[in-house]
């Protein structure tokens, strides 16, 4: 089995760059990005204390049959429910694109929506690499297709699901000084 790094590459994730929007969308390894590993060709400047412990890829590991196994099943199995077009509605509505199914409500529905779809992202990207079942790789790759085609809808380098986004990420692009953001996304 490729390593959990190998699959991402693989998978693309790595192709959209998501530049500011109301989600960090879709870097799994953000969720232990500090945590040494053993062959880590990024980190320049050694430890001044030596390490005694790595950290080890999800894809090292599989679960024996009991309370935790059964709980990430229920995960997977919840996981597998969520509807990713429902999740990129906004993504595709702000993109100018026809969105493919109605949006979700909640948060979806509010200042912060489009977030939710990063934490949908990495929990597929994580239960791929924990268990190897290819319908989660499945929609890691279509909704980073899909955001492929929010941000070449875009023109500008930019995907998200917040409607203001676009405009932050201009302002910023230029080096703009933001006055401030509120969690409603006005500013």
């Amino acid at each position: 089995m490729a390593s959990f790094g190998e699959m991402a590459g693989t998978m693309g994730l790595w192709r959209v760059v998501v530049s500011v929007g109301w989600i960090a969308a879709a870097m799994p390894t953000a969720a232990w990005g500090t945590v040494p590993v053993a062959s880590d060709s990024k980190v320049v400047v050694a430890p001044k204390v030596s390490l005694k412990a790595y950290a080890f890829g999800l894809e090292d590991v599989r679960l024996l049959d009991g309370p935790f196994k059964r709980a990430m099943e229920r995960d997977a199995a919840y996981l597998l429910t969520l509807e990713p077009d429902r999740l990129l509605h906004r993504f595709r509505l702000y993109a100018g694109l026809e969105p493919r199914a109605p949006l979700y409500g909640g948060w979806e529905t509010q200042g912060v929506s489009g977030h939710s779809l990063g934490h949908y992202l990495s929990a597929c990207s994580m239960m791929y690499a924990s268990t190897g079942n290819e319908q989660f790789r499945s929609r890691v790759n279509y909704i980073v297709d899909e955001l492929e085609a929010c941000q070449n809808a875009n023109g500008n380098g930019y995907v998200g699901g917040g409607k203001r986004g676009s405009r932050l990420h201009y302002s910023l692009s230029l080096f703009e000084p933001v006055t401030s953001i509120t969690s409603t996304g006005k500013w």
